[in-house]
Formats: C-alpha cells, structure tokens, sequence
C-alpha cells in the first residue's frame, strides 16, 4: 500500500464519519414524544401504539415522523405513546415489555390486550394495514 493510498483510505474514513454524523443529528431530541413511564393500557377505548425506542437510535429516529403522522391521522381511534428506553426509567419500561431490540412496536385493543409486536423499522403503509384490521380509520 502506497503512502497515497493510505492517505486517500484516512480521507475517506473522516468524510464517512461527517456523513454519519449528519444522519444522526436529523432528528433533535426536542422533536420527540416522549411518554417517559406509560404502561400497558387498561381499557382505553383506543388502540394503543406503544414504541419502545431512544433519542439516539438511528432506525428509532426514522420512526419518529410515522408516529407524528399516525397520531395527528386518527386523533379518535388510536393512542401513540413513545418511550425512550435508554432515559432514566427506560430500563424498567424495557423489562415490563420484554423488550430484546429497539425500535420495538406493540399494539394493544382497546381492551388493553396485546395483538401484535414488531421488531425494527415499522413502515407507515404496514402500520395503516394492522390499524385498519382494529377498526381505525380516519
């Protein structure tokens, strides 16, 4: 390996590092719900989407615009609550969960029971699907 070669890999190492920098910093922490220790719902009359995620969690930040938008499309039928896990409570709500990765989605009736979990980035097309299938509509 060439002394330039090994100075354009340096090069290209910084420019990715800004690259990602820039990804991570599209989301400000002051854009986000955060719901801190909401629980399992107890009969809310709605269905309650519940994301488990972090402020600094890439994949959760992508989430972030899907549950603005879902809360603002059915004001009447569903409940979005967002918990950032890796806050002071977190770790309680990650264990009441059973959490094993973030972003995790849970989606509870409006009785309060559990009728679909989900691992990773939920896309909003999918998410509208499962709502649909709980009688939420706009």
């Amino acid at each position: 390996m060439t002394i330039r070669t090994i100075g354009t890999a340096k090069l290209f190492h910084v420019f990715m590092m800004f690259v990602l920098a820039g990804l991570l910093s599209v989301a400000s922490a002051e854009d986000w719900m955060d719901y801190g220790d909401a629980m399992v719902p107890e009969g809310t009359q709605k269905v309650t989407f519940i994301e488990l995620g972090a402020n600094r969690c890439l994949p959760c930040r992508m989430m972030q615009p899907i549950l603005k938008t879902l809360e603002e499309r059915y004001p009447q039928d569903l409940k979005v609550v967002f918990i950032d896990v890796w806050k002071e409570n977190g770790e309680i709500a990650g264990k009441k969960y059973q959490l094993r990765s973030i972003p995790t989605q849970i989606f509870y009736n409006a009785q309060g029971e559990e009728i679909f979990r989900h691992e990773g980035f939920f896309a909003q097309k999918q998410i509208e699907d499962l709502l649909k299938k709980q009688g939420v509509t706009q």
